[in-house]
């Protein structure tokens, strides 16, 4: 069976006492203690200098025979010669961590790369000519890309109301994001923000998880957004794809008939994008949906407005409930239209409150936090918030009121991308 290797990134840290290191420990006993909890370790040391074999002999004798010692390779190869003209370093470098290898304790070589080197397959083919084969190792890269699946979605649908005279070059943009999209989408049906199937739990049970946000498992608010995008794409809720995520979202309804809000606060936020979603779709009048619309009636502020504290992500009790902002509002005016249309009161009174709240400028004031980075750790304050979704859901409300249809300048159907989706559990 394949062993499952956790450690951190280095281990002489001091400030672990008391609470991973014992209070009175030696720091020269510190490694002997780590292994005894974890099974690996990234060295980050033998980047600047080259490591003495009596330095490996004691990591050796101090650490249980399936330990792995992850080493990062030194700043001659990867920052000074940058994988270029390192054939005489390279042996040199590695005649150091031998004794590791033959003792059965060296994990892989991190090559981490400066910044400024791009990937570089060609570069890379002929740097690996220098390591024996049998040599386990990592290459990192400076990317700057980081693909986010809510932003994905939003690009998509926007690009989906463009009148784009290059008609061929913006299919082929959005065939691209779209079939990223769908294969991103997690075995439980839904989609995280960043990652594909990151949702082992005891993950975060692992000493100095960051944040408790080593994670990225499904929420129901980015799978929303990715219905939504389909739902716009003319996707029928009867596609598999869709099924898969309309079940995870029907599993994640709280039982007063809201939907939390992993990105942002809370569940205001988290109930307006799924009713949202599920209109798209043609799903809004469906029972589900109007629980979460009747929730949302029920914690609209006495003077119109919605609003909710970061205080529910500690006490569900508090859920929808605080001071009247102008981007809560947008979104619970945005879920009630979708499941009650324009001429609904509760909308009306939403309605009235972002046009009483508007400056004569046109922005609307907000300093609440409602963005949230991590739930119980830290949020955000995005400061379009306050401006971008009230004129959406104005703009909403005005063109349901007119019976205005929405402009599709271009849509990419599910046969388009069958043959991808096949090999994505579809």
């Amino acid at each position: 069976m394949p062993q499952l290797f956790v450690g951190t990134s280095g281990w002489a840290y001091p400030t672990w006492k008391p609470d991973f290191y014992p209070a009175k420990l030696a720091q020269k006993k510190f490694l002997g203690h780590y292994a005894t909890q974890l099974n690996t370790v990234e060295v980050n040391f033998t980047f600047r200098q080259l490591v003495k074999e009596t330095t490996i002999q004691n990591w050796i004798q101090e650490t249980p025979a399936h330990f792995r010692f992850g080493i990062k390779a030194h700043q001659v190869i990867t920052h000074i010669k940058r994988l270029k003209g390192a054939e005489d370093f390279v042996p040199r470098f590695l005649a150091t961590i031998e004794p590791l290898a033959a003792a059965g304790k060296l994990g892989p070589v991190l090559f981490q790369l400066p910044p400024n080197l791009k990937a570089d397959a060609p570069l890379l083919k002929d740097f690996l000519t220098l390591l024996p084969r049998t040599l386990p190792a990592a290459f990192e890269f400076r990317n700057d890309y980081y693909p986010d699946v809510d932003d994905t979605a939003f690009v998509l649908m926007a690009l989906g109301r463009v009148d784009d005279p290059d008609s061929d070059r913006l299919r082929n943009s959005m065939r691209r994001g779209l079939a990223w999209l769908v294969s991103m989408q997690n075995a439980d049906g839904g989609w995280g923000a960043f990652d594909h199937e990151n949702d082992l739990q005891f993950l975060n049970h692992i000493p100095f998880a960051d944040h408790n946000a080593m994670l990225d498992p499904s929420t129901a608010d980015v799978t929303a957004r990715t219905v939504e995008c389909l739902g716009q794409m003319g996707w029928s809720a009867n596609h598999p794809v869709i099924q898969r995520a309309r079940a995870f979202i029907r599993h994640e309804q709280t039982p007063d008939g809201s939907w939390f809000g992993r990105w942002g606060v809370n569940y205001v936020y988290g109930t307006s994008g799924v009713l949202r979603a599920l209109e798209t779709i043609g799903l809004s009048k469906q029972p589900d949906c109007q629980r979460a619309a009747d929730w949302l009636r029920s914690v609209q502020n006495a003077d119109g407005g919605f609003g909710e504290s970061v205080l529910s992500y500690y006490d569900p009790a508090l859920k929808g409930k605080g001071k009247s902002t102008a981007s809560q509002t947008a979104w619970g005016l945005i879920g009630l239209l979708a499941t009650s249309g324009p001429d609904d009161p509760s909308v009306e009174r939403a309605v009235a409150w972002l046009l009483e709240q508007q400056n004569p400028d046109g922005t609307w004031d907000e300093a609440e936090f409602t963005g949230t980075g991590f739930p119980c750790v830290f949020y955000l304050k995005y400061h379009l918030y306050r401006n971008s979704f009230p004129l959406y859901a104005l703009a909403r409300y005005d063109n349901m009121r007119k019976g205005r249809r929405n402009f599709g300048g271009m849509q990419i159907s599910a046969a388009e991308l069958q043959h991808l989706i096949g090999r994505n559990r579809g």
